[in-house]
C-alpha cells in the first residue's frame, strides 16, 4: 500500500533525440548526424534513456551498448566535443541474446553546467560481433523525485 507521504517519481515529456540513425558497427560510436540536440528544459539531474534497435545478427548474453553525451554551449558559446573513444559513458544498456528488435532502458545522470543545458547523445556499440542496424531510436525522458 502506498503512503501519500512516500517519495514519488515524476516524469517529464519523452523526447525522441535520434534522427535518421545510421548503422553503428561493432566497437564504434554513432555519429553526430544520428541525433538532434536535447534541451533539459526541466533542469532535472536524472533521465531515462530508451533505446530501440535491431541487431544485425543474434547478440550474446554479456553484450552492452553504452550511452554518452556532450554538453552544448556550456559557457554560452563553446560546446564539448561530440562523444568518441575514450569518453565516459553516462549509462549502459544491457542487451538480451536475440536477433529481434529490442527496447532497453537505462537511468542516466545529467551533469548540467547551466539552466536549460543542452546535450547531444551518442551510442557506443559494444555488441560482441554484431552491428546496430540503421533506424535505431533513442528517447530521453526527464525524471524527478519528490514528495506528495
Amino acid at each position: 500500500m502506498l503512503n501519500k507521504d512516500d517519495e514519488r517519481e515524476g516524469f517529464g515529456k519523452a523526447d525522441v533525440v535520434s534522427n535518421a540513425s545510421a548503422l553503428v558497427l561493432t566497437s564504434a560510436f554513432s555519429v553526430v548526424g544520428d541525433v538532434v540536440e536535447w534541451v533539459n528544459t526541466d533542469n532535472v539531474e536524472i533521465a531515462i534513456a530508451i533505446l530501440t534497435f535491431t541487431p544485425s545478427a543474434i547478440t550474446t548474453s554479456l553484450d552492452k551498448i553504452n550511452l554518452h553525451a556532450s554538453k552544448n554551449l556550456v559557457d554560452g558559446v563553446n560546446s564539448e566535443i561530440f562523444p568518441l573513444a575514450g569518453s565516459t559513458a553516462i549509462g549502459t544498456f544491457d542487451i538480451m541474446p536475440s536477433a529481434a528488435e529490442q527496447t532497453v532502458t537505462a537511468e542516466i545522470q545529467l551533469d548540467n553546467c547551466k539552466s536549460g543545458q543542452s546535450y547531444l547523445f551518442a551510442i557506443e556499440n559494444l555488441l560482441t560481433t554484431v552491428s546496430v542496424n540503421a533506424g535505431w531510436t533513442l528517447t530521453i525522458t526527464p525524471k524527478a523525485k519528490g514528495t506528495n
